[in-house]
């Protein structure tokens, strides 16, 4: 399907998997492709892995600052984006913007996919592949402990907040 409308494979078998998400045999189709993912994504990080020169990164050698100024680069847009994204939901006050934003973060396997594409159709430079990778990878081992200080500073914030609330419920009581 994807070749007959000259898109990349991983954008149709997404568009397969939204058909076939709306069918009948939406339960089936999972039991019987998951096994199959369970095996054949691991094998996957390890071909990008392996196919990821990070000697590009190197930064003793002048040639390689370019990668790093791009990885540095698109670690800082991935993080800003997605916190300032997290922070675009109107009309619900009470949700916690910064832990959605934090929690988008990470870009996992799709970045890791587009980016062994572009490498292996040479659109990608050596130093390109391997600073999307080091922004792939930073991000997600970053999303983490940034969740840890957002969740604890949102639960150490409702504590005064829930204070106040049994001050003041206490200070409605008619006295005896």
């Amino acid at each position: 399907m994807a070749i007959v409308i000259q898109l990349e494979a991983i954008l149709g078998a997404f568009a397969a998997g939204l058909i076939l998400a709306e069918t009948e045999k939406r339960k089936e189709l999972e039991e019987q492709v998951i096994p199959i993912a369970d095996m054949l994504v691991p094998i996957f990080f390890v071909v990008v892995g392996a196919r990821t020169d990070v000697s590009v990164l190197n930064p003793f050698v002048a040639s390689n600052r370019e990668g790093l100024i791009i990885a540095g680069f698109l670690v800082v847009v991935a993080i800003i984006g997605k916190v300032v994204t997290g922070f675009t939901l109107w009309g619900q006050p009470q949700l916690n913007k910064l832990a959605i934003g934090v929690g988008m973060i990470p870009r996992g396997e799709v970045g890791l996919v587009f980016a062994s594409f572009g490498a292996t159709s040479g659109v990608l430079s050596e130093s390109l592949q391997a600073a999307i990778v080091v922004m792939v990878i930073f991000t997600t081992f970053l999303a983490p402990p940034l969740l840890r200080v957002v969740f604890s500073q949102a639960d150490a914030a409702e504590i005064p907040a829930s204070q106040d609330l049994i001050e003041e419920s206490a200070s409605d009581r008619p006295s005896s």
